[in-house]
């Protein structure tokens, strides 16, 4: 099915970037990703803090999981640019072909590139919040 789109390829143009994020990510929505993302922030921040014997150390050991959490958001957020950019490299590549001039595929091609690199990055980084987080100082296991 063309989708609506006056020709297949242009269809397959506009939908690269997000199939190679979602083959990275095994995810449907950019929002969901961001989503989970942010709950799995909370959940871990709220375990970390929950029996801490002070509001200074509570304090501390909710830093110590934001800092954990740090490179995944900016991976992601990175990842999220690299969509947009691709997408826009799309666009202009499908509005090239309706206008009856060449695309630039090359542009295309790289975009795509940059996206696979972005989200796998994104999923390298993600992958090591699944483990335990550090024990917080001073506690016995």
């Amino acid at each position: 099915e063309k989708g609506g789109y006056r020709h297949f390829m242009l269809k397959e143009i506009y939908e690269q970037p997000r199939a190679v994020a979602d083959t990275f990510l095994g995810r449907v929505s950019e929002e969901g990703i961001g989503i989970a993302l942010e709950d799995a922030h909370r959940n871990d921040r709220d375990r970390a803090v929950q029996d801490a014997p002070s509001r200074e150390e509570a304090a501390t050991r909710a830093a110590a999981v934001h800092a954990r959490y740090r490179p995944a958001w900016d991976a992601y957020h990175r990842a999220r640019l690299a969509w947009l950019a691709g997408e826009a490299a799309a666009r202009a590549a499908i509005a090239a072909e309706e206008a009856g001039q060449e695309p630039n595929m090359v542009a295309v091609l790289v975009a795509v590139a940059d996206v696979a690199r972005a989200y796998e990055a994104f999923a390298v980084v993600a992958s090591g919040l699944t483990a335990p987080p550090p024990a917080p100082k001073g506690a016995h296991p």
